[in-house]
């Protein structure tokens, strides 16, 4: 196992809240108060396996909850005391805040995010259901993202009914096109279309790709060969480790991407850039 890592993806894990299902995790994640994220992460490290924690050098936090739109003012506060209980443990705290494209009030909303220094906005085409109509409002929010050194975080997950009509990596190319410095990152390896997201990053001086919830989910798969292949063609200060927790487990997290990074054949100083050190240049 690697000695060190940076978790680029993690939510929190609402089950206080409900039971553990897929569709009640997101549903929480939307509409979760400040009080309850704050409980979900205090919750977290203190459920952390202290044999991960001491290896644990950073976590990029995804926000899904709509509170913050709502009550502004209250971004400070939550901000400080999540880094302030990770701190504690010597854990790096970053945040990626989802915005609605719909929003009219987005410039307000990025604003905030970098007073707050919110290093990522991100899209999530399922289920924002963004499809067509809506990619003209993402490039414009991830313009002005850019302008204020905001990175764009773009999921890439698997399937659904609705593969074709919220194209996820369609949003990836048309925000590309547009954000030529802002670093721009495609989650979950591009998910099924992983070949099509490392052809999207290689023509790009600020694409990134993440390694999460793919190589686990798909790893009975013959498109997990799809995989090793993207990761071949992307340079590696390109590419960053995350788990996706809590829809996967760390410690599996870290072993299915010590597995995948030995089948690419990375070296060590290789694997020690994607686990920890591009993110926390990312980061800075």
């Amino acid at each position: 196992m690697i000695n060190k890592f940076f978790d680029f993806n993690i939510h929190p894990d609402l089950n206080f809240i409900s039971n553990k299902v897929l569709k009640s995790q997101v549903a929480n994640e939307f509409n979760v108060d400040v009080k309850n994220l704050n409980l979900s992460f205090q919750s977290f490290l203190e459920n952390l396996n202290p044999n991960m924690k001491k290896y644990f050098l950073g976590a990029n936090l995804m926000i899904f909850s709509n509170f913050f739109e709502k009550r502004p003012q209250e971004l400070t506060s939550f901000v400080l005391s999540v880094k302030k209980l990770f701190e504690k443990d010597n854990i790096k705290t970053s945040f990626t805040f989802l915005i609605d494209p719909r929003s009219e009030n987005f410039l307000e909303i990025l604003d905030n995010c970098k007073k707050n220094d919110v290093k990522f906005i991100k899209f999530h085409s399922y289920h924002q259901k963004i499809d067509v109509s809506l990619l003209e409002n993402c490039k414009r929010i991830a313009l002005e993202a850019e302008k204020r050194n905001i990175g764009i975080c773009i999921d890439a997950s698997y399937g659904t009914k609705y593969l074709y009509k919220y194209d996820n990596l369609l949003l990836a190319s048309e925000i590309l096109d547009v954000v030529l410095k802002a670093p721009v990152i495609i989650l979950h390896l591009g998910g099924i279309r992983a070949l099509e997201a490392a052809l999207i990053i290689q023509d790009t001086e600020n694409g990134y790709i993440e390694t999460s919830f793919s190589p686990i989910f798909f790893e009975k798969c013959s498109i997990y060969s799809d995989f090793i292949d993207c990761l071949k063609l992307i340079n590696v200060e390109r590419i960053l480790y995350a788990s996706d927790y809590p829809y996967i487990n760390i410690e599996d997290s870290v072993k299915a991407a010590e597995k995948l990074f030995k089948k690419v054949c990375f070296t060590t100083n290789e694997r020690e850039k994607i686990f920890y050190k591009n993110a926390i240049n990312l980061t800075k």
